[in-house]
């Protein structure tokens, strides 16, 4: 949580100067009592990303160094590409094309947008992003494949040593679209508790487990799962 507030002041779409949402609206957001809302504010004001942080009004948005509040001139990349990658975000087929060092700052700004998606927020047809880095003397290649189900669960398998598992809890809420209130089913990926099995565990559920977890993803990948097209 106080991860995910640090990510919107640093990408902008919380602006300098501006009011946090009240402990409330936070609260409901992230469906935690006001008492850990309190902490991750805590957290974010010794970070500095904070001032007047009290029980009676909202805390406000620190200053930025370097970033002038309320300017139309250039500012920093983390102050001003979220703002301006969330607005892009508005129309129904998104393209964003990017010549950089890294992917860290474009990372940072699309983690919005994707999350308002995935709240049934933004509606879209399409989203295409394409990224121009550097070479270097690395072999990376990064797969997508498609699949026709929509999992329970969310498994991780790293170098094929180790499984990460957990399931996608299911919870009601209701969300404003436009001018109504909509009733809705929504999984808690990021709250999920996740559970790791270790080949090096010495267990030998664990070790089969992870054997029994890559066969089963690369029988997806290998049968049912088709490329991703336009």
């Amino acid at each position: 949580m106080a991860q995910v507030l640090r990510s919107r002041i640093r990408t902008g779409v919380l602006r300098p100067g501006e009011p946090m949402p009240t402990q409330a609206v936070l609260a409901d957001e992230f469906r935690v009592e006001r008492g850990a809302i309190r902490q991750a504010l805590k957290h974010l004001q010794e970070d500095g990303l904070l001032t007047a942080v009290t029980r009676g009004a909202p805390a406000r948005v620190a200053a930025v160094p370097g970033v002038l509040p309320g300017t139309d001139g250039p500012l920093q990349t983390s102050a001003a590409l979220g703002p301006r990658v969330l607005e892009a975000f508005g129309v129904p087929d998104v393209r964003i094309d990017a010549l950089c060092l890294t992917a860290e700052s474009l990372a940072l700004a699309i983690a919005e947008p994707v999350q308002r998606i995935r709240s049934g927020l933004l509606a879209l047809r399409s989203v295409r992003v394409r990224i121009l880095l550097p070479a270097h003397d690395l072999d990376v290649e990064v797969s997508l494949r498609e699949i026709p189900f929509t999992p329970p669960m969310k498994l991780y398998l790293l170098n094929g040593d180790e499984a990460l598992f957990a399931y996608y809890t299911v919870t009601q809420r209701s969300e404003s679209i436009g001018n109504s209130q909509v009733e809705m089913f929504d999984v808690l990926g990021s709250h999920s508790t996740l559970f790791s099995f270790a080949r090096a565990s010495g267990q030998v559920r664990d070790e089969a487990f992870v054997e029994q977890s890559q066969r089963w993803f690369d029988s997806l990948w290998s049968t049912i799962a088709t490329d991703l097209t336009g």
